[in-house]
């Protein structure tokens, strides 16, 4: 009989610090990880939204035992992974903690640098530390194809606000594909096409109307000019001024 299948709740991890940037690496990072780690055990990783206004909200600071426990046992899950980020001089430090919830004193609490221009490998390094530690064997990312993370964190980002609000939360709909169209072209960002045909799927659902521009844009890719991904981030409200410049937009 097989052994069941573990169930792993990846929490919004908390901003620690003002920079707008911060809340993006919060909530995207357990999204990745999530992504990563689901072949290998069953993960749950919510975003959370303000009640009023909709938009996607931060933690800015550690989130008590009974918010961590009450969302554990609406989830079913066997593990909790909770974190933080924090800014610092070399990129993105992030501190984690893994808990089983049948022992409430069985959390591990361990530090990972993700550097400017090397998260890919530092994030393939913390995949391959979670599975270890939560003993179970994934295949871990390339660290080349993600060599850095902002730019692909940003496009989640993204995705995550237009599934709420549909393509109209953009004031020019083409910036929701540029800067992947750019990255893909350029050839040297092997997530760009996956996401991009992604992307499709997800004008196609929420306004097919649109396909057409997205398929004469992309035929017409030479001729377009590109947004940085700050600047797709700021159509939706999303402002970053301290966010390293990416080579992929």
């Amino acid at each position: 009989m097989p052994a069941p299948v573990l169930r792993l709740l990846l929490l919004p991890f908390a901003a620690l610090g003002d920079e707008a940037s911060l809340g993006v690496w919060a909530r995207q990072l357990p999204q990745l990880l999530s992504r990563s780690l689901a072949g290998s055990v069953a993960t749950v990783a919510p975003l959370w939204r303000d009640a009023h206004s909709e938009r996607l909200v931060r933690s800015g600071g550690a989130l008590p035992q009974s918010v961590v426990r009450g969302e554990a046992e609406a989830a079913a899950a066997d593990w909790v992974l909770t974190g933080a980020v924090a800014q610092t001089d070399e990129g993105i430090r992030v501190d984690l903690q893994l808990q089983a919830m049948a022992d409430a004193g069985a959390a591990q609490a361990w530090c990972l640098p993700l550097p400017h221009g090397n998260e890919g490998a530092a994030f393939a390094a913390l995949v391959g530390q979670l599975a270890t530690r939560l003993g179970c064997s994934v295949e871990l990312p390339e660290p080349q194809s993600a060599a850095q993370l902002w730019p692909l964190l940003c496009d989640l980002e993204v995705e995550a606000e237009l599934q709420a609000a549909g393509i109209g939360a953009l004031s020019q709909p083409s910036a929701a594909w540029s800067h992947l169209r750019s990255a893909a072209l350029q050839g040297d960002a092997a997530w760009a096409l996956p996401r991009l045909a992604a992307r499709r799927v997800l004008i196609q659902r929420l306004a097919p109307d649109l396909l057409s521009a997205f398929d004469t844009d992309n035929l017409k890719a030479n001729a377009t000019t590109d947004l940085s991904t700050d600047e797709v981030l700021l159509l939706l409200g999303i402002s970053s001024t301290t966010t390293p410049p990416s080579t992929h937009g």
